[in-house]
């Protein structure tokens, strides 16, 4: 995208990361910004601005100290695998822990909250086998929601790396030429903490299965998390937050309960449970439906009727 006022071009590559070019082609900086995939253009500009004027690097600098600060002070809550922030640590490790953190949009600065580690931390109800992997399977950590009272929840998903019977057998046939390895995505889960970070209780949210071929056998569990992220294969979609702010509805896809599968409504209580709202679309011949996200507390649904060959797009609430 071409900024006119800084002279220069910000590029976004398939790896994460981003650069400010002038039109000579010349590098200026460049920082991996692996969490920030989904940067609103203004927020982008601004922080193109920063790195013109030549502030400090962002990622270059030692990871940032633990603050003492509590959820209420925080502005824009965030969460980080620890390798995101420390650009030294390989993509293949095996996430052991999480990091909550405060981001100014404007500056990119990252302010660390709470550093969590799966097993010490929040052991006590993720049931953990190992640092890495509990009961249910490896942790996938998808958004962090505050509630009213100061509390928080976690919103996560389980996932597993399994074996193909279907790969197995095209591996024999094929002489090792097909990939047997799979991952097996799980239930989705709501973990709470009190105002104190303190990890309370654990709600699942089931729902069945579902299995992705890898790309390869070999591929490492840090890796495969990313690659099953950016390809959009958990269920969790995204956070609505409402026309106010204030609302926790979580979008998600997959087969919930006896529920087929499509696109639900999770809305959490900022106490205790949550409740699910099922779009109701209509079983037509030659008609199918998508649902995307709309405007804050809506969701689009839209509708396509290949024989006729028309296109409808409705605006529904999300709770």
């Amino acid at each position: 995208a071409f900024h006119p006022s800084l002279n220069s071009v910000i590029m976004v590559d398939v790896l994460g990361s981003f650069a400010l070019v002038n039109k000579s082609a010349r590098m200026l900086s460049k920082y991996p910004v692996k969490s920030f995939l989904t940067i609103p253009s203004s927020s982008l500009a601004a922080l193109a601005m920063v790195l013109s004027n030549s502030s400090p690097p962002i990622m270059d600098t030692p990871v940032p100290e633990t603050i003492p600060v509590t959820i209420a002070d925080m502005a824009n809550v965030e969460i980080f695998l620890k390798e995101d922030l420390n650009p030294m640590l390989s993509e293949s490790n095996i996430p052991n822990g999480i990091s909550i953190a405060d981001l100014n949009d404007l500056t990119g600065e990252i302010k660390i909250i709470k550093d969590f580690n799966f097993l010490n931390d929040l052991g006590s109800v993720l049931e953990m086998k190992n640092e890495n992997k509990s009961e249910n399977g490896y942790i996938k950590a998808h958004d962090v929601l505050l509630m009213p009272d100061g509390s928080m929840v976690l919103v996560g998903e389980f996932f597993r790396k399994t074996v193909s019977a279907g790969g197995v057998a095209m591996k024999i046939l094929s002489r090792g030429d097909a990939v047997a390895a799979q991952a097996t995505i799980e239930d989705m889960f709501l973990l709470r903490f009190d105002n104190n970070f303190k990890a309370k209780t654990l709600e699942k949210i089931e729902k069945d299965k579902e299995r992705i071929t890898l790309p390869t056998d070999g591929l490492p569990i840090g890796l495969m998390a990313r690659w099953l992220t950016q390809n959009h294969f958990f269920g969790y979609m995204y956070t609505d937050a409402g026309m106010d702010g204030k609302q926790n509805t979580v979008l998600a896809s997959g087969a919930f309960g006896e529920e087929k599968y499509g696109t639900v409504a999770i809305t959490v209580d900022p106490k205790k449970g949550f409740t699910t709202k099922r779009f109701s679309l209509q079983k037509e011949k030659k008609v199918s439906y998508n649902i995307s996200r709309g405007k804050p507390g809506y969701v689009v649904v839209t509708k396509y009727n290949s024989k006729e060959k028309t296109i409808s797009l409705n605006l529904e609430k999300v709770n």
